[in-house]
Formats: structure tokens, C-alpha cells, sequence
């Protein structure tokens, strides 16, 4: 029994960042430390001058707009309400630690986790309140270069560079929602394949559940237990804390479906314990990887912890999800407990009991008769034996 090839760095003590929907990656040497620098080279470009805000809660103030468009940008990347794990998952802390009021400290335990929920979409968050807006688009997409070279990250950032090669035509001095509604509309399909919390939180929800309910389907046939689909979106849906089933979910599910979950949503609630949900989620979830399905387990608690994300945020978009009572930590636990080398020291019964080179194994001694709860009988007929086998022996 082991991991797939590719989730060997996940054993190791290397500089990981594990965004779940790419796969874990070692860091290169240095690299953090080069893109660092581009980010402080692009926040005292000439053309950033004077372009800052007291408003923003992390950043040391005045922050500059273009410091916080990056950090912004960095929470969206990975996807919204993605997983992103691994030792050097801590991306803003790494890439911003020159810029930050308060740095966290920084971890290296390869379970760490976070689910950053990604508000920021193109072309502009903090950068709208540049007063010229065709620099401000700019500087937005100097950004975007600026987070060259982070692997698990690239599919999307090259996507969304390719969204700003070829803006939409119109004006460009809208309200920052109206602007992001005009661009979105504009995308091309191979741009909203790479970055599909573009079509909208509905659109995004119903992506979401397309993935989620074919991982859950993967799973079930791995690892079956007792749940119907209607009951495991309700169950995801009460450990995050809802207290009702949003009506979107009937775009992305259908109608019938909706009406389901609606109906079960009152009777489910009623004694439902998240911790409780946790601990069975987590046996499902090893039942699974100890049946090779480590990729699917993945991609399902990736696909649940987006699902939350969105339903916690509707009618806008995805934010961090909380609270929420996913395992995804405890399924690193159980990754690491059963996959990693282990020390192991024999047993001496092992070589005590075993028979030697040439000697039968040990066989049992059979009882004299299958009768069971019966003792005063099975006593009777062992004294009959026992006078046969004297009388046999005497004669």
C-alpha cells in the first residue's frame, strides 16, 4: 500500500505549497525570495507614487495600492475556497513580510491548511481608487507578473493576464462592480475554464457541485456507506452553519434535487452534532485512501470546503469559509500515520510461536463434539471416549 507518486512530497519534511487542485510542488530554492523582490520593486515603480490607503486591516500603513492589490490577488489565485496546504503554503507572509503590520509566524508543519475565500476579481479591487484608471489597470496586471514562476498558481495567472491582453472595449471609469460585470461577460471559454468563479457566484456554485458530486460518487464506490446525495448536501450544508438551504442550489443541482434537500434540511438539523459529522467524515475519507482513492478524497474535501465558501457567501462572493468542520487537517494526519516511513522492531512471539524448520505447524486439539451450552452431556460423552480409548489400549 502506497500514495501515488506524485503525493510523495507530502511524506517529506521539503518546502512544500500543496494547492489541492494542482498537487503538491517543492518550492525551488530562492524562489520565494525573488518574487518578494519583484513585489517590492513594482511597489516603488515611479508610477505607484502616492498611491496608497489607511484602510487596509494587515498592511503596515499608509499601504501602497499596489502591496494591497498583490495581497488581495494572492488569496484568489489558488482558487475561491480552495484548499492550499503544505509547509510553505503561507504565501502572504512569504512574499509580503516586508509590507505586513503583524506577520504571522511562520509554520512549516506539512499539515497546515488554509481556504482563503479570493474576492478579488479583474481588472481592480484596492487599485479602483487610483484616480487614473487606465494605470491603475496596469499597474493591476503588473501584478499578476509580478507572482511569475509559483507552479500550482501559473494555469491561473496566465489565464487572467490573457483576460487583461484583451480587455473589453468600453469605458473604463465605471463602478468597480459594474467594470468586473463587464469583463467577466467579456472572458473567453478557455479563460473560464482556468478561473470559473468569473461566471458569477451561481455559476461558480454549480461548478462546484458538478466536481463535488463526482468526487462524492468516487468515493461511495470505494468506500460505500449509508447516505444518499441529498442527505450529504445537507450534512455539508449544517456543519458550515446554514440555516437554510440557499435557493441557488437549485440552479446547480435541479430542481428536484433542491426540493429534496429542502425537505430533509428541518429533519437532519434536528440533533445534527458537526463534530460528530467530522469523525465519521474522516473514517469515510481513510476507508477511502486505504483503497487507493487518495486523489479523490482530494478532490472531494476540496470541492466541500468551496462548496461552503459559496453558500456562506451568497448572494455575493466566496469568502473564507467558517466555521466549518471539514476534516482536511485530520485527513493530512491520517496521510502522514499511514503512508510514512515507519520504524518498525520485531516481535518475539513472532519467532517464539512459529514452528521449526521442518516441524508441523501446531494444530488445535479438536473438541470431542460440536455440542454447545450443553455441559452435563459434552461431560458425559468425553467419559465414553476416554473408556474406549482405555479399552482399546488394554486389548
Amino acid at each position: 500500500m502506497r500514495l501515488p507518486e506524485h503525493l510523495e512530497l507530502l511524506l517529506t519534511d521539503e518546502p512544500v505549497l500543496d494547492v489541492y487542485a494542482h498537487g503538491p510542488w517543492r518550492v525551488p530554492d530562492g524562489l520565494f525570495e525573488e518574487v518578494a523582490a519583484r513585489i517590492d520593486a513594482l511597489a516603488a515603480d515611479p508610477r505607484a507614487a502616492g498611491l496608497t490607503t489607511d484602510e487596509h486591516k494587515l498592511l503596515t500603513l499608509p499601504a501602497s495600492l499596489v502591496t494591497a492589490e498583490i495581497f488581495a490577488i494572492l488569496a484568489f489565485l489558488p482558487g475561491g475556497g480552495a484548499i492550499k496546504a503544505g509547509s510553505w503554503s503561507q504565501l502572504p507572509e512569504r512574499l509580503l513580510y516586508r509590507h505586513l503590520a503583524n506577520p504571522a509566524p511562520l509554520s512549516t508543519r506539512m499539515t497546515r491548511c488554509d481556504a482563503p475565500g479570493g474576492r478579488w476579481r479583474p481588472p481592480l479591487d484596492w487599485l479602483v481608487e487610483a484616480p487614473d484608471r487606465e494605470l491603475a489597470i496596469e499597474l493591476a496586471r503588473d501584478c499578476l507578473v509580478a507572482l511569475e514562476g509559483i507552479e500550482p498558481l501559473e494555469n491561473r495567472r496566465r489565464a487572467l493576464i490573457e483576460l487583461y491582453d484583451a480587455p473589453p472595449s468600453g469605458e473604463v471609469n465605471l463602478p468597480k462592480m459594474e467594470l468586473r460585470e463587464q469583463w467577466h461577460a467579456h472572458a473567453p471559454e478557455r479563460v473560464l475554464t482556468a478561473v470559473p468563479e468569473l461566471l458569477g457566484p451561481v455559476g461558480y456554485l454549480e461548478w462546484v457541485c458538478e466536481g463535488l458530486l463526482a468526487a462524492r460518487d468516487h468515493l461511495m464506490a470505494v468506500a460505500p456507506r449509508e447516505e444518499s446525495v441529498e442527505t450529504h448536501l445537507v450534512h455539508l450544508l449544517l456543519q458550515g452553519s446554514m440555516e437554510h438551504v440557499p435557493p441557488e442550489l437549485a440552479v446547480a443541482v435541479g430542481e428536484d434535487r433542491y426540493r429534496e434537500v429542502r425537505a430533509r434540511f428541518p429533519v437532519e438539523r434536528r440533533g445534527f452534532k458537526a463534530a460528530a459529522w467530522q469523525e465519521q467524515t474522516r473514517s469515510w475519507l481513510v476507508a477511502a485512501l486505504v483503497s487507493g482513492a487518495a486523489d479523490a478524497c482530494r478532490a472531494w474535501l476540496d470541492m466541500a470546503m468551496r462548496f461552503v465558501a459559496i453558500v456562506q457567501g451568497l448572494p455575493g462572493d466566496p469568502w473564507f469559509p467558517r466555521p466549518e468542520w471539514i476534516p482536511v487537517v485530520q485527513f493530512q494526519t491520517d496521510l502522514r500515520r499511514l503512508f510514512a516511513p515507519r520504524r518498525r522492531v520485531p516481535n518475539p512471539l513472532a519467532d517464539r510461536l512459529k514452528p521449526a524448520p521442518g516441524e508441523p505447524a501446531a494444530v488445535p486439539a479438536a473438541p470431542s463434539t460440536g455440542l454447545v451450552d450443553q455441559p452435563e452431556l459434552t461431560a458425559a460423552l468425553d467419559r465414553v471416549l476416554a473408556g474406549a480409548s482405555t479399552t482399546v489400549g488394554t486389548a
